[in-house]
């Protein structure tokens, strides 16, 4: 699932979830051959701050998904069936 892509809405990112956790495409923060991937909601909320605060587009309904609880939690327990013990 997306949480925001490229140009809809304005957007200067592409935030998805993968079996890896959430996950920064393109990200214009980071070296171009890194993909940040973040294990919480939490770390990835963090993330597009400094998204935000180096003035790139992050839509309110990206953050507005990724801070609720229901949210964090379906994908936590999404999370936990792919990673090993």
């Amino acid at each position: 699932m997306s949480y925001a892509r490229f140009g809809c809405d304005g957007s200067d990112v592409y935030v998805f979830t993968s079996t890896a956790g959430l996950e920064c495409c393109g990200c214009a923060l980071e070296d171009a051959t890194a993909v940040p991937v973040f294990e919480s909601n939490v770390a990835m909320i963090a993330h597009l701050e400094r998204h935000v605060a180096a003035g790139h587009v992050v839509p309110d309904n990206c953050l507005e998904r990724l801070r609720d609880p229901k949210d964090a939690a379906e994908n936590e327990r999404i999370w936990a069936g792919y990673r090993t013990p």
